[in-house]
């Protein structure tokens, strides 16, 4: 039996099969005609190959012959072997290989604890085989640990144990594994094997106190149990409940005591008809109608019994029970009908069980006959069989003396009820059987296969309309960069400009996706056989390459090329070879030889030959660089150039070159094959994230590496094979008159000496980084001092790959780094050479986080940490008195350097605490600052207005950023003298930068005059302006802020104003010449008034106020206003601000610039 999760699982994987080959058919590059038949074929062989899949899995069952589910709860491993030996036990029976739990008809056993599930199965009179569990122990049935399975009449009996049943995950794995086999009945007319169940409910819990809440409560559980069952089986379940331990109702005893044989053996209940399409909304009141009648029907019987049974009883005193056992029967019919009816009540939205009958049970003492042996008797023990117990009916009493040899009459126990319920109604109740195998299951599986191909054809659709936009995205934007690149300028002698740089890189960028989607295969979103990129890369990489050849390219290439045509017979004193060499090999790559490029060699040769001796700023490096980059990969698939190359220059530079002495040739090409087959070393790109704390760019060519020495000592000792060189670069060359005695030290010298070189280089370029704060410090110590530390890497890489080297010199000279970092280090950096080194650093990186914490210049952990700095350098010294000394490059001098860096800037760091720690917080509050200025009236040439709630977040006494900065750092630093503040204070040793100074004093005087009033929650600003003479003016009406001064030409007339105004904010200035008055100026908003002032045509200081000039404009064009004179008309103003700051002058604002390097 398979669970639905499988074949949906199989289903997926169908699916999956299906659009994966769907699209491995266009790598076959077949004909269109042939892909669609390819495709039908590939597909029915994946549907086919699937079914067969299930069927098999259903067949044969899972590995080790699990026939259920094959991934399932960790919680149901101990169900695993009971399940297996059952299927074992079911596939060696006379049923066949075919009989397994899925394929036959299941009973599940369900009830509380002490219901008498087990002793019910094992007394049930249909001779159960137990197939799976433990019943007995020591001759005891036990309670059921996991499950308990047994097979009777052609079904499997399962019994699910209390620790299973109230357990959720050991509860569906259980049910998981009950699963009926599907696949047979999914492709055929044959229905699946059968479920139902029986529910074990003891009868004396109705004779209990509080017994209605009780059973309401359990049939709630158990009603939500069987919903389970319904809906992981999908069928509908049909529910027989049997009440166990009858004799526990009062007179039980009594009444059956005298039944016959063939009496106890008679089933006692009913089995009603199957109603589970009854309607919910009247379902209790039915079912409790229909069930009550049968109950009666029952009652009706038991008291039909009492005349036989009263005449058998020969005891007077059992009379009365006889007699009045069916009414104490009837006593618990309410409370059995509704256990009954919440039991089985239906769901509205699910599969639900249904009840199909009722049954009654119990024990009876019956006595038998037997030999006794042993002399005594010994005391009975107190033995409980726990929930699945025995009645025990065996007598306790005293040890007594016996005959040695008896007859004994013992009592014990007898089910009476029971012996017929399963083989003559539940076993045979065909009715049920097929009602629970014509379930939801198979259904649901052939939906699954239909939502399959719905599934499919969704997938399809999505990926078509996905395709679809996705290709059309693409053809759009290669068309625009196709339109955006025009027709280009530049090159030449000249360098292409940036925006042709930028618009050429635009459309390479489509070409290199085109070429690598053309070769790799476009990603799926651009298939599903809608992708057009094929047809567009033709006409993207000729436009390209024609717009790269006349902007770099050709010039480029013509330059490679008159360098060869230029060269002299015979090379001189001062010509280099390798810069000729290089020449001629790219030459000779950009034309005939377009196969042998790489992006290592090329594309900085061509990089380096188009700029030549002019300076390239950094983007149109960048931008070239790539170019080259591209070309130079593209090279290897297809030259976009002629492959035609001017011979005779070739052979020119050939003769040229093999005029140098053969080591040279032999030398460079070694080289050359050294570095191809070994990648270069790059320390930050090796080691990630290492550029945050140590920079070392440099890259140490593959011919001097370790693997790049062992190459290179066998081709020094077989040098022969490299005299020609690349033949291809030098052509046919001849080793005739090589001596190798001369040859041989000669590159063997030649290569050790640029081996340690390189290395040496490698080590001079490594830069410990200094730390910019102390948080700074903290964070890349620990980056230094873990296990995994950049530092001992950087060594680790050196000491690796030199300790390749068996020349002695070598070794001597990389002592320092292999003593620090033996070579077997890349397992593990720190050992016993530099651990107490490793130690000191941990110990300095510790404190430098207490001084974080402290954020205190004179906290005690300062000291602390300093001497901590001493420690570490100390122990960085002993390991250098170690180290040997390199007479020429001074590698231990290096080394040495850098381990004692780190511990360095912490003492460089920590002496200059105080003003790092004021920069920092300098920097935040400019961070808060900025936000602020850059609106008005800071900067006069935003829209943006800074609100008031802005103002005074910076600004605003007490609270705004600006004075919090000053009362937590500052204050020892800076006192105020009047209105100014001047450096000093308690810490002299600290001086404030006088650019700081300038700003925080401006920055202050701004906060005094919006603040005056000391208790303000806004800005207050007062001022009185008075109107000065202007000449032609007859009259003047001055609004600011919803307050006026109206004036005539003559002036002399004042009044006061504040700022801001709570309703209408505006500044307004209107005149009258001698007719109707005009406006002259008009501002809107909050800063309407610094509008007005900011302005004014001139201003200049007078007496204790500034006097301020407008000339009014008209027109667009902005024309002065001018009197019949010819004068501009001026309108005067004086402004009295008393004690404040000129905030109103022009610009006086938008000079504030936060200065965060507050401290030195």
């Amino acid at each position: 039996m398979l669970p639905t999760s499988y074949y949906f699982i199989a289903a997926f994987g169908m699916v999956s099969y299906l659009v994966l080959t769907w699209f491995l058919v266009d790598l076959l590059k077949l004909p269109y005609s042939a892909v669609w038949i390819a495709r039908i074929v590939i597909s029915a062989i994946g549907l086919l190959a699937g079914g067969l899949f299930l069927w098999w899995k259903a067949k044969r069952g899972v590995a080790k012959g699990d026939g259920t589910a094959a991934q399932l709860p960790s919680e149901s491993e101990e169900m695993d072997p009971l399940f297996r030996d059952a299927e074992t036990r079911l596939a060696a029976s006379t049923l066949g290989h075919d009989a397994k739990v899925g394929t036959l008809p299941v009973i599940l056993g369900i009830g509380d604890p002490g219901s008498a599930k087990t002793s019910t199965f094992v007394n049930c009179g249909a001779e159960p085989e137990l197939i799976g569990g433990h019943v007995y122990q020591e001759g005891y049935i036990i309670p059921t640990r996991s499950v308990n399975l047994w097979f009777a009449r052609n079904a499997v009996m399962v019994e699910a144990g209390g620790q299973v049943f109230s357990d959720g995950n050991r509860w569906n794995a259980l049910l998981q594994r009950l699963r009926a086999a599907r696949l047979r009945s999914l492709f055929s007319k044959k229905q699946q094997a059968p479920r139902s169940a029986v529910v074990f409910f003891d009868a004396e819990a109705f004779l209990k106190p509080g017994a209605q809440e009780n059973a309401t409560v359990v049939a709630r559980r158990l009603n939500a149990r069987l919903g389970e069952v319904s809906r992981t089986l999908g069928v509908q379940l049909p529910v027989y409940v049997i009440f166990t331990r009858c004799d526990r109702i009062p007179f039980f005893a009594e009444f059956v005591g005298n039944f016959s044989e063939d009496e106890a053996r008679q089933v006692v209940g009913a089995t009603v008809p199957m109603a589970f399409n009854a309607r919910v909304g009247v379902y209790a009141e039915e079912e409790i109608r229909r069930l009550t009648s049968a109950f009666h029907d029952i009652f009706l019987g038991l008291a039909d019994q009492r005349p036989a049974q009263l005449a058998r009883e020969a005891n007077a005193q059992k009379l009365p029970g006889v007699y009045e056992f069916p009414r104490e029967f009837r006593k618990i019919r309410a409370l059995a009908v509704q256990f009954m009816v919440d039991l089985c009540r239906p769901s509205q939205l699910q599969t639900s069980p249904y009840l199909r009958g009722f049954y009654f049970s119990g024990v009876r003492p019956v006595e038998v006959r037997e030999v006794v042996q042993a002399p005594r008797l010994q005391p009975g023990s107190s033995r409980s069989s726990g929930a699945t117990g025995i009645f025990s009916m065996g007598e306790r009493g005293e040890m007594v003396e016996q005959p040695q040899q008896s007859v004994q009459m013992r009592r014990v126990p007898q089910w009476v009820f029971l012996s017929r319920l399963f083989n003559e109604v539940i076993l045979r109740d065909q009715a049920a059987f097929q009602a629970s195998a014509a379930g939801v299951g198979t259904d649901n599986a052939r939906r699954l296969l239909l939502a399959a191909a719905a599934g499919l054809a969704l997938v399809f659709g999505v990926g078509w309309t996905t395709s679809y936009f996705a290709n059309r995205t693409l053809q759009r934007q290669v068309s625009e960069a196709v339109a955006g690149i025009g027709s280009v300028s530049g090159g030449g002698q000249d360098l292409a400009p940036l925006d042709a740089l930028k618009r050429l890189d635009s459309l390479r960028e489509n070409a290199e996706l085109l070429s690598r989607y053309s070769r790799e295969g476009a990603p799926w979103s651009l298939r599903w056989g809608l992708y057009t990129g094929d047809d567009l890369l033709p006409t993207v990489r000729r436009l390209y390459f024609s717009r790269f050849n006349q902007l770099m390219f050709g010039a480029t290439q013509a330059d490679l090329l008159d360098h060869l045509k230029k060269l002299p017979s015979s090379p001189g004193p001062t010509d280099e070879y390798s810069f000729t060499y290089d020449t001629l090999k790219g030459y000779l790559i950009t034309t005939s030889h377009h196969d042998k490029s790489t992006k290592l060699f090329l594309s900085p040769l061509l990089l380096k030959r188009w700029a030549g001796q002019r300076t390239v700023d950094a983007d149109r490096r960048l931008l070239a660089q790539k170019q080259f980059d591209f070309y130079s990969e593209e090279l290897k698939f297809a030259n976009p150039f002629s492959s035609e190359n001017d011979t005779l220059a070739i052979e020119r530079a050939r003769k040229f070159l093999a005029q140098f002495a053969a080591t040279e040739r032999i030398y460079q090409f070694m080289l050359a094959e050294a570095s191809r087959r070994n990648p270069a070393i790059n320390y930050n790109r090796q080691f990630a994230g290492s550029a945050q704390v140590i920079l070392n760019g440099k890259d140490v060519a593959g011919a001097f590496t370790k693997d790049g020495w062992v190459f290179m000592q066998d081709a020094i000792k077989n040098f022969e094979r490299f005299f020609a060189g690349e033949e291809w670069v030098l052509g046919s060359q001849t080793s005739a008159a090589l001596d190798r005695a001369k040859i041989e030290p000669e590159l063997l010298a030649r290569y050790q000496s640029d081996f340690t070189g390189n290395w040496r280089d490698y080590l001079k370029n490594s830069t410990v980084l200094r730390y910019a704060s102390v948080d700074d410090a903290a964070r890349k110590l620990g980056m230094m001092s873990n296990n995994t530390s950049y530092l001992l890497a950087l060594f680790c890489l050196a000491s690796v790959h030199t300790s390749a080297s068996t020349n002695a010199d070598i070794k001597s000279a990389f002592q320092p780094v292999q003593f620090v970092t033996p070579p077997a280090c890349p397992d593990r950096y720190i050992e016993a050479a530099n651990q107490n080194y490793m130690n000191s650093l941990v110990a300095l990186q510790a404190s430098l986080e207490q001084v974080v914490r402290a954020k205190n210049p004179s906290d005690p952990s300062v000291n602390a940490t300093l001497q901590e700095a001493s420690r570490a350098k100390t122990a960085a010294r002993q390991v250098a008195q170690s180290f040997r000394i390199d007479k020429e490059g001074h590698v231990e001098q290096m080394v040495q350097k850098l381990m004692e860096d780190p511990i360095t800037y912490v003492e460089a760091l920590l002496g200059r605490l105080g003003p790092a720690q004021i920069n920092g917080e300098a920097r935040r509050f400019c961070v808060d600052f900025q936000g602020v200025v850059n609106k008005y009236p800071f900067n006069t040439s935003s829209q943006n207005d800074a609100s008031l709630e802005e103002i005074n977040t910076v600004f605003k006494p007490g609270s705004g950023s600006m004075w919090v900065f000053y009362e937590q750092t500052l204050k020892n630093h800076l006192v105020r003298q009047g209105s100014q503040f001047v450096s000093g204070g308690s810490d002299s040793s600290i001086r404030i930068t006088p650019q700081f100074l300038r700003f925080f004093n401006r920055a202050a005087a701004f906060s005094d005059a919006l603040y005056r009033s000391g208790g303000s929650q806004d800005p207050q600003l007062s001022y009185t302006l008075k109107a000065l003479p202007a000449e032609g003016i007859q009259g003047l009406t001055l609004t600011l802020d919803g307050q006026t001064l109206k004036s005539t030409g003559a002036g002399g007339q004042q009044a006061s104003f504040q700022w801001p105004a709570l309703r209408t904010r505006e500044a307004r200035l209107a005149g009258s010449l001698g007719g109707t008055e005009l406006g002259f100026l008009s501002y809107n908003g909050l800063w309407a008034v610094f509008r007005f002032f900011g302005d004014a045509d001139r201003w200049q200081a007078s007496g204790s106020g500034y006097n301020f000039e407008w000339v009014p404009r008209q027109g667009q064009s902005g024309q002065p206003m001018t009197l019949s004179t010819g004068k501009p008309l001026t309108v005067r103003y004086f402004l009295d601000m008393g004690t404040t700051a000129p905030i109103f002058q022009k610009n006086y604002l938008s000079g504030f610039q936060c200065v965060s390097q507050a401290a030195q």
